[in-house]
């Protein structure tokens, strides 16, 4: 499974039940929050090496990213 998966399934957990296009959305946001993190490690630091707190930090994110854009929306 790659990173975004994973991350996009721990995000799956912490937001409960959502809307198919919610979900969707989500999935988008979750690529979008590792590739984001992922170029902020330090160099010589990779997600791997710090994989459990890499996957939490970028499905807050996504889920956060998504709480911002339905707050627009709404």
């Amino acid at each position: 499974m790659m990173l975004s998966e994973q991350v996009y399934a721990q995000a799956l957990l912490l937001a409960g039940e959502l809307e198919e296009r919610q979900s969707r959305l989500l999935q988008i946001l979750c690529t979008a929050a590792t590739s984001s993190l992922e170029s902020r490690l330090r160099d010589g630091i990779t997600a791997e090496d710090c994989k459990a707190d890499f996957i939490a930090a970028a499905s807050i994110y996504a889920l956060a990213s998504l709480n911002g854009i339905s707050e627009t929306v709404n």
